[in-house]
C-alpha cells in the first residue's frame, strides 16, 4: 500500500485530485461567506454542489449551473469494435481534467484550458482477452462554446501524447471534443466516426 506522499509523487494526477479540495475549496468557501454569510455554508451541507466545476467557480456554484447532459449508447459501436463490450460509464468533470492537464503544463494554463467545461461522459470498454490490460475509453467533452473547446484541445492532445504515445484518437467538432484512449492496433480508421454516434446531447 502506497502512502499519500508516494501516491502523489508516482501518480501526479491522483495526487492533484486528492489535494484539490484543500487547495481550491477554501477560497470558494471564503468568497461565499464574504458575500452571503455562514448561512450559505450551512445551505451547502443541505444541498451539496453537483459538479466539481461549481466548487472551482463560486459564481457557477451560486447559480447552480447544471452540467450539459450527455447520453451514451455504446451498443452503437458493435460494428466498429465487435469484440468490445461496455463495462462502465462515468464522468470526468472539470477538476479531474484540470489535474490531467496540470501534469503536462503549468497549473495556470491547465486551469484556463479546463475552464469552460460544460459536461462530459466516458464509456469504458473491455474484451475477454484484455481484462488484465488498460481498457479502451471513449469520451465526449462538451464545452460552453467553440472557443473554450479550441483552447482545451491542444493541451489535452499534449497530455494524451505524453501519456499514451500515439495510442489515442482525438477530434473536435465545434464545442465538443471526442477522444479514445488505449486504442487497439486493429481498430478501424473510422473508429471516431462511429464514436460520434455513441454520444447524444439532448437539444
Amino acid at each position: 500500500m502506497l502512502d499519500a506522499e508516494e501516491e502523489a509523487f508516482d501518480y501526479p494526477v491522483l495526487g492533484c485530485i486528492h489535494m484539490l479540495p484543500y487547495n481550491y475549496a477554501p477560497s470558494t468557501i471564503v468568497e461565499l461567506v464574504h458575500e452571503r454569510g455562514w448561512a450559505a455554508i450551512d445551505a451547502l451541507y443541505r444541498d451539496p454542489p453537483t459538479t466539481s466545476e461549481q466548487m472551482l467557480h463560486p459564481a457557477k456554484l451560486s447559480a447552480r449551473e447544471p452540467p450539459i447532459p450527455i447520453a451514451a449508447h455504446p451498443e452503437r459501436l458493435a460494428g466498429a469494435l465487435p469484440r468490445h463490450a461496455s463495462v462502465r460509464q462515468d464522468t470526468l468533470g472539470e477538476a479531474r481534467l484540470f489535474c490531467m492537464l496540470a501534469a503536462v503544463v503549468p497549473s495556470e494554463r491547465a486551469s484556463a484550458a479546463a475552464a469552460g467545461w460544460g459536461g462530459d461522459r466516458i464509456v469504458i470498454l473491455e474484451t475477454s482477452e484484455s481484462r488484465d490490460l488498460a481498457p479502451l475509453v471513449l469520451g465526449l467533452i462538451a464545452w460552453d462554446g467553440p472557443d473554450e473547446a479550441a483552447e482545451f484541445e491542444p493541451v489535452f492532445r499534449q497530455y494524451l501524447e505524453e501519456k499514451l504515445h500515439g495510442r489515442y484518437r482525438l477530434e473536435r467538432r465545434g464545442s465538443d471534443v471526442l477522444f479514445a484512449t488505449q486504442v487497439p492496433t486493429d481498430a478501424p480508421a473510422t473508429l471516431l466516426a462511429h464514436a460520434w454516434d455513441v454520444f447524444v446531447i439532448p437539444s
